[in-house]
């Protein structure tokens, strides 16, 4: 079962590239000690949503595959999932916002990842990029009270 399909409503056919990304941010929260996964309060699915139960920070991680920056929609959802990040994220707690995504939408994710911390939310730095594989980058914000 695809996150998407838990929530009501909502149907989707994820590709195989969709959820391949999603399986790389679910194994990099739980590296990262996040590992119990649930559900934000208002019932919505992030791809990849975990708690880390030392610290309380969740790591909220959305797979793109055609889904691209300038999609309304899939800022809409990240936009509302970043507030939910800021207010459940405990003093303390190290939270994280991760969209995996093609190489080629890099510079665009990182900017529009940035425009959302514009819009009252802040983050430890900007937004930052990392190349996983040759098929897959991901961006990602770091919330902290200090790194």
């Amino acid at each position: 079962m695809t996150a998407a399909s838990r929530v009501p409503g909502l149907f989707t056919n994820p590709s195989r590239a969709h959820e391949g990304r999603r399986t790389l941010l679910q194994t990099a929260a739980r590296a990262a000690g996040y590992h119990l996964e649930l559900a934000l309060p208002d019932g919505t699915y992030p791809d990849v949503l975990r708690l880390h139960v030392r610290h309380g920070g969740l790591f909220i991680g959305e797979a793109k595959h055609t889904e691209r920056p300038s999609d309304v929609r899939s800022v809409d959802r990240l936009a509302h999932y970043l507030d939910w990040l800021v207010e459940l994220r405990p003093p303390g707690a190290v939270s994280v916002l991760a969209v995996a995504h093609p190489p080629r939408w890099r510079v665009a994710w990182r900017d529009r990842l940035n425009w959302l911390l514009g819009q009252g939310t802040k983050a430890e730095r900007g937004a930052r990029s990392s190349d996983v594989t040759s098929l897959t980058t991901v961006t990602f914000m770091l919330f902290a009270d200090s790194v």
